[in-house]
């Protein structure tokens, strides 16, 4: 605390009389006079209700926004409604989630270090995508992720890549993660199989199978 006097000869004594008061007692130069300044410090609760992020079974939701409270979400038919988690955006924050049935809103509830309420909406809805269903050509997906890492992506079920040499030598066969429907099979995604494949600087061929029938196929150099 810093202060100025109004005459030279005037005392000052400053008490902390609690942690969030402080007395300012000035005395006159009679040494009978005095007047008492007090400070009161007031601490601002938080009215932030925004979460940093929503994760459905570990997995942020797509095209999350802190400001943006409603999501739609995917589930195939017959799925059980999956995890939600989050990230505060303060610890001080309390969060609340009640968990609906499909095509039934859950909602998350995140109330503020000051009370003020708010909540999120996370929409499960069942696709009609049937991942039983035969795959076509459009179902599958080969996607480079860089440094020899590779994404084989399929909308159905047992589905499988073989990887093979230009020679015809057959180097790998991997079953095929089905993806979610929320996702994108042609961009990098968290579902499908990741391949990885060392630098020899040649020719490999890639094909989707399914019940010994290639849906589809391609080359690349790695």
């Amino acid at each position: 605390i810093r202060y100025e006097l109004a005459l030279n000869s005037q005392l000052v004594e400053i008490t902390q009389t609690s942690p969030m008061e402080i007395t300012v007692l000035v005395t006159a130069e009679d040494g009978v006079a005095m007047n008492v300044y007090l400070i009161k410090f007031e601490i601002l609760l938080s009215d932030n209700t925004m979460l940093n992020n929503l994760f459905v079974n570990g997995v942020s939701i797509a095209n999350f926004s802190s400001t943006q409270y409603e999501y739609t979400y995917m589930l195939f038919s017959g799925a059980a409604i999956p995890e939600v988690t989050f990230e505060k955006a303060e610890e001080v924050q309390i969060v609340d989630i009640t968990y609906g049935f499909i095509n039934e809103p859950t909602i998350i509830f995140v109330e503020a270090e000051d009370g003020t309420l708010g909540k999120y909406i996370i929409n499960f809805m069942a696709t009609d995508r049937n991942p039983g269903d035969v795959p076509s050509f459009d179902d599958v997906a080969w996607t480079a992720l860089g440094d020899g890492y590779f994404q084989a992506s399929s909308l159905r079920s047992n589905v499988q890549v073989l990887i093979f040499q230009a020679d015809g030598t057959r180097v790998m066969t991997e079953k095929v993660g089905l993806v979610d429907p929320n996702s994108d099979i042609r961009l990098p995604h968290d579902g499908g199989t990741i391949i990885y494949l060392p630098n020899n600087r040649q020719i490999y061929v890639y094909v989707f199978v399914y019940n010994n029938k290639v849906i589809a196929s391609g080359k690349f150099i790695r």
